[in-house]
């Protein structure tokens, strides 16, 4: 299991029809702003930057909500 580590660069990725732009805080999917909240959005960046990995319960707790007091079951939501 990976954990997270600090973000040098903005994340710019092409997945299938979506394109996501961190340093702009925008997802696209062929072209059109898809609507996200900064923290499923957050969440989205956490996982793009990590393909293919299993990252931990508490890696993606530190890497979206930071070292603010949330449970678990934010992560059920």
């Amino acid at each position: 299991m990976a954990r997270l580590q600090p973000n040098p660069d903005p994340l710019r990725i092409r997945f299938a029809d979506f394109e996501l732009d961190e340093a702009n805080a925008c997802l696209t999917r062929q072209g059109q702003a898809v609507a996200l909240t900064p923290t499923p959005f957050a969440l989205l960046c956490a996982l793009a930057r990590e393909p293919g990995t299993l990252l931990r319960k508490d890696a993606l707790l530190d890497a979206v909500w930071g070292h603010r007091f949330v449970s678990e079951s934010v992560l059920r939501k």
